[in-house]
């Protein structure tokens, strides 16, 4: 089992960007899709992929707390999937402000919560997962 977040920025990555970003985490890359991808730590692990459209999935109040959250409207996402597997949401953490070093980000958990760079480095910091 697994559950899933999205990255999301007020910029445009383009699947050869994300590729490359895949890279520099050392994800492996899927052999069809070079914008899909996952990293492992142990036994951590969390799947990292390009969504198109992902805006159509959303409510227009979502939409206003993301563009508030980023500042401007977002335009990429990018789906983390993290398994269950012990350090998998540590491992999100740090694939999420690794990606934040390229393109200012958030992150939306698909439920209520937006988390900014600073609240990844406070949950980082006092031991929490995504």
């Amino acid at each position: 089992m697994s559950h899933s977040v999205y990255l999301v920025t007020n910029e445009t990555v383009k699947s050869q960007e994300l590729s490359s970003f895949l890279k520099s985490v050392d994800a492996i890359i899927d052999e069809k899709n070079e914008a899909k991808g996952y990293v492992l730590n142990g036994e951590g692990q969390v799947w990292i992929d390009l969504v198109e459209n992902a805006i159509d999935e959303y409510e227009q109040e979502d939409i206003e707390k993301l563009r508030n959250a980023l500042g401007a409207s977002p335009k990429t996402f990018i789906c983390l999937d993290i398994s269950r597997n012990p350090g998998s949401g540590r491992l999100a953490i740090d694939v999420a402000k690794a990606f934040s070093q390229h393109w200012y980000s958030v992150i939306d958990d698909l439920y209520e919560n937006i988390y900014t760079s600073d609240d990844l480095h406070s949950l980082q910091r006092n031991g929490g997962e995504l």
